[in-house]
């Protein structure tokens, strides 16, 4: 049996050590003889270059953030009962806790061809969630409603990227 997938051909052959087995070969065609792509068919992932570069850089900053205090502190493990370093520590390890996620679908979207405004939308909402978050986490500044709103819009940005992957792609 041979069937071909995308430039690739598959064959199943009974394997000669065991009748019962088949073993299944791929065959790829050499490099030379694939077609490459033109520069209208490349894939653009520019909308999550631009929100990946953006979250690099705020998890730098979180980061320093927290190093910076511990040395002001002379803090080097855990938040040695540290209010203000828990917090910090809080700020960014939320942080780093979902960003990546979203990122990571707002890239499999990218890749899957949503338009590039819900992307950008997407990637909007998830960058002021992430800052306000942050900001309420660190220094309450703000009024407390506006730290579960920057959850649900992180969440619902995970959420409606999910989904647009499960309807979308499927």
């Amino acid at each position: 049996t041979s069937s071909a997938i995308a430039g690739a051909n598959f064959h199943a052959e009974p394997a000669s050590y065991h009748p019962a087995t088949v073993l299944y070969t791929l065959k790829i065609p050499q490099r030379s003889q694939r077609a490459q792509p033109t520069m209208s068919e490349s894939l653009s992932i520019e909308t999550t270059l631009f929100f990946a570069a953006i979250f690099g850089v705020m998890h730098v900053f979180f980061t320093l953030r927290v190093g910076g205090y511990r040395m002001r502190s002379k803090i080097s493990m855990g938040d040695g009962g540290d209010n203000e370093l828990r917090n910090r520590i809080r700020a960014h390890g939320n942080f780093i806790e979902n960003v990546p996620i979203a990122l990571l679908l707002m890239l499999l979207n990218d890749l899957a061809g949503t338009s590039e405004t819900i992307l950008t939308i997407l990637g909007s909402i998830l960058l002021v969630s992430r800052l306000v978050h942050y900001v309420m986490i660190v220094s309450r500044r703000f009024p407390i409603i506006l730290r579960p709103l920057s959850m649900l819009g992180t969440l619902g940005t995970i959420l409606v990227s999910a989904l647009l992957l499960l309807f979308n792609g499927a």
